[in-house]
């Protein structure tokens, strides 16, 4: 089998990168890899968990995901074991199956913190159109033909309020 990795795409919405986006090898089958920093887990599409060998196994605990349409979802199986190939090299990676539209894997924070992972969106920075934006492309009368960039840095205050002698809220 012949393994060629595609071309690196940027995720682009209103103008941020959001994830990194590139095709790789999943246990011996070509997948869309999003590296999202905000997942704390790592997920697998449904579709593409159809064509690997083996049965899951089980979660510890089941785990309860919000998932980007509103809906939650309570998930208590994991596939172990699975490889990640990128540029020929080979790393396990464990991943919890989700509905995700094609052969889709989201690798999280569980797979990015050991092995000092890190996504760099200055690279990758893209200038962002209405084209690029799926619902934006549904009200393009709404948004200017260009999208402005990256918002300037702000300064925020952050502070809780202490009340004495206030009891813990839950116990």
């Amino acid at each position: 089998m012949e393994r060629k990795r595609k071309s690196d795409q940027a995720q682009v919405s209103g103008g941020f990168l959001q994830k990194a986006r590139v095709s790789f090898i999943v246990n011996d089958i070509s997948a869309l890899i999003l590296f999202d920093a905000g997942a704390t887990q790592s997920f697998v599409s449904l579709v593409l968990i159809k064509r690997f060998a083996g049965a899951p196994g089980e979660l510890d605990y089941p785990l309860k995901f919000d998932l980007a349409d509103d809906r939650s979802i309570q998930v208590s199986r994991v596939h172990r074991g699975c490889v990640l190939e990128i540029f020929n090299d080979q790393f396990p990676i464990d991943m919890v199956p989700i509905p995700l539209y094609g052969n889709i894997v989201i690798v999280g924070m569980n797979w990015l913190s050991p092995n000092g992972a890190v996504i760099d969106s200055e690279c990758h920075m893209d200038k962002a159109t209405v084209d690029d934006v799926l619902i934006v492309r549904e009200y393009t009368n709404v948004f200017p033909k260009e999208l402005p960039g990256v918002p300037p840095e702000r300064q925020v205050e952050f502070r809780i309020d202490l009340v004495p002698d206030a009891a813990p809220i839950a116990e």
